[in-house]
């Protein structure tokens, strides 16, 4: 897949899924609403439900707290910089797309949680913020640990990556916190931004000085 390419594909799919639901098109939904009855009384879902966690809030600092010290001690200031970047800008641009289309949850969750305490903030469904935040996390790990390590696993690396943000997608529908297009749009916005970021990051001059050990 070329560079072009995976930033237009997965932005062509969230323009179609806005464009679904700011037209009131609910088949996507309903097909995510007949995916939830049908997990919701399977025996592994209250082990499903526990992965809702690798995109809380918490999950991110802690993660990305250990993350930074390693890159700090490893004297990788350019990546420490590029990884709270991406991640920080991405939790921005999570909240102003909320904001834009200020979409009601589908369940009961109205107000965001922080370490068990709840903030007064509007707590809106699209795109789905776990979601997103798990999907640029994993995605900037992903590429910290290939640009760094010498890995001969990319495919069991892009499919333990895959697995964590499909775990957090399905954990978020099944616990009927947001509609199925919240959760698709929070991907492939995602994977849209992680592209453009790091594509522009790789073609600065800065890139070249950031050498993975030999």
């Amino acid at each position: 897949m070329t560079k072009i390419s995976k930033i237009t594909l997965p932005l062509t799919i969230f323009l179609i899924t806005s464009l679904s639901m700011v037209l009131n098109q609910a088949g996507i939904d309903q097909l995510g609403h007949s995916l939830r009855l049908k997990l919701v009384e399977q025996p592994f879902t209250p082990l499903l439900n526990r992965f809702g966690l690798l995109g809380s809030v918490e999950f991110m600092i802690i993660c990305s707290l250990v993350t930074i010290s390693y890159l700090l001690l490893k004297r990788y200031y350019l990546l420490t910089f590029l990884f709270l970047s991406v991640n920080a800008t991405g939790i921005i641009l999570n909240f102003f797309v909320k904001i834009l289309f200020q979409r009601e949850r589908p369940g009961s969750e109205r107000v965001i949680r922080l370490f068990n305490f709840e903030l007064e903030l509007a707590s809106y469904s699209f795109p789905s913020g776990h979601v997103m935040r798990v999907t640029i996390l994993v995605l900037s790990l992903l590429y910290l640990v290939k640009f760094l390590f010498t890995s001969s696993k990319k495919i069991l690396l892009n499919g333990l990556a895959g697995g964590c943000i499909l775990l957090v997608a399905l954990n978020r529908i099944i616990s009927n916190a947001h509609f199925l297009t919240d959760v698709i749009a929070a991907i492939s916005l995602s994977l849209t931004f992680f592209y453009i970021i790091i594509y522009w990051f790789q073609s600065t001059k800065f890139y070249s000085t950031c050498s993975p050990p030999s």
